[in-house]
């Protein structure tokens, strides 16, 4: 399984480049997604690792405020393109 973590990691490279090249928004969007994967995966470790030294109140915090930090952004971004639907304003509240 950690292998296969560093291999998805691969697809983040193909996301930013298949952006800056303007391939097909299906290309950008499942490299997107794979990319994801890996990377929400070191961030629930490293709020693991913070919460060893941060104490468990603290740790909770950390781990329940960066746990959702995909779905903030994926909501930031969808406010900025003006893609206010109602699933939208549902994952806000």
């Amino acid at each position: 399984m950690k292998y296969l973590n560093y291999g998805l990691l691969i697809f983040v490279l193909v996301a930013i480049l298949a952006e800056i090249f303007h391939w097909s928004p299906i290309v950008v969007f499942f490299a997107a997604a794979l990319g994801v994967v890996p990377l929400a995966g070191f961030m629930g470790k490293a709020t693991e690792e913070l919460a060893v030294y941060t104490g468990p109140k603290l740790g909770g915090l950390l781990n329940a405020t960066l746990g959702n930090a995909a779905e903030l952004i994926i909501t930031t971004v969808a406010i900025r393109e003006g893609v206010l639907n109602p699933a939208v304003r549902e994952s806000l509240l």
